[in-house]
């Protein structure tokens, strides 16, 4: 999709442009890699971008299988209660996340699900995710989270907690002057928050991970892949290879000049009885989501049945990214 969005209160105030993607989609609906190896594709050492020349297969389409069948065994918990938390939280350390880390993103799950009703949440553990994100009461969600905060503090998304979760997993050598226009309601609500969340290191650092990666108005997931690289190579953004994996779903916006590529939606993954446990925040006034997948590559097709349009649109469909390498098994969703 071209914008991540907000829900609609939010959205009439701050446009569209810079919120994590949210759950526009969803629908009514219901409510799985602990190896010693990273659940990522097969690298060794530290993962380092490649150059804007990168040669890129074309990625495929799932064109044989609809999401019951692409998102079978899915799992999901809102994170409300304490079992589900511990067993996050467990997760995060088996990974080797600091637990200072680890302590800051929980506060900040704390921050929203005391701010917000639960009603439309899932109370307690994880159930069956369906194909669609449950049906949360967004007009709830949002009134109760501004009458506890105001109107200045929007609150936090994927990129603010995914940076403050799992900043230790990757470097940046060069944050100078990166392009922030897509960020500006990450700024406002770093600015507004009521405590500090990131120190100005950290926000500087934050800054240059997210900055808008210039690109062409060409639909070609293969150049988008190459620009995102040699923009990682270019300001010497490198992650750290272990167990625990940074996924950003890059978004390809063609209103600009020239056209971008950013960070719509990125969460941290992490192994779990076998399976892989993916940490999100889907939009500022919405819930923290914690997915149990199989492997990446039903982790991308979970992404790709929320976020990706299709083609044919005047922008080009999204690409995921494992650390700083295209998700193992990428391929978008069957579309008619």
């Amino acid at each position: 999709m071209r914008f991540p969005s907000l829900s609609l209160p939010i959205l009439a105030a701050c446009l569209l442009a810079t919120a994590c993607a949210s759950a526009e989609d969803s629908a009514p609906n219901e409510q799985q890699s602990s190896s010693e190896q990273s659940p990522g594709a097969q690298q060794t050492g530290e993962q380092q971008s490649g150059g804007a020349n990168s040669a890129q297969q074309p990625t495929p389409t799932a064109a044989d299988q609809g999401p019951e069948e692409l998102l079978a065994g899915v799992r999901i918990s809102n994170l409300v209660d304490s079992a589900s938390q511990d067993l996050a939280r467990s997760a995060l350390e088996d990974a080797g996340l600091p637990k200072e880390n680890i302590d800051r993103f929980f506060d900040l799950v704390t921050e929203y699900n005391s701010a917000v009703p639960t009603d439309s949440l899932i109370s307690s553990g994880f159930r069956d995710y369906g194909t669609q994100d449950p049906e949360y009461d967004v007009e709830a969600l949002t009134s109760a989270w501004q009458k506890h905060h105001g109107q200045h503090y929007a609150g936090t998304n994927c990129r603010i907690n995914t940076f403050t979760l799992a900043q230790s997993l990757f470097s940046v050598e060069d944050e100078s002057n990166p392009d922030t226009s897509l960020l500006f309601i990450d700024e406002e609500s770093l600015k507004n928050a009521p405590k500090e969340i990131l120190t100005s290191a950290e926000h500087q650092r934050f800054d240059a991970l997210y900055g808008a990666i210039p690109t062409t108005k060409d639909q070609d997931s293969g150049q988008h892949i190459a620009d995102i690289k040699a923009y990682a190579k270019d300001r010497g953004i490198t992650f750290e290879d272990t167990k625990a994996r940074v996924i950003s779903m890059f978004s390809h916006d063609t209103l600009t000049d020239p056209a971008t590529l950013f960070v719509g939606h990125t969460g941290v993954a992490v192994p779990y009885d076998g399976k892989l446990l993916f940490l999100e925040k889907i939009a500022f006034d919405m819930p923290y989501q914690a997915i149990l997948v199989k492997d990446m590559q039903q982790l991308n097709d979970y992404l790709m049945q929320k976020y990706d349009d299709g083609p044919g649109l005047e922008y080009g469909r999204p690409v995921i990214f494992d650390n700083g390498e295209v998700i193992e098994g990428m391929r978008y969703a069957k579309r008619t």
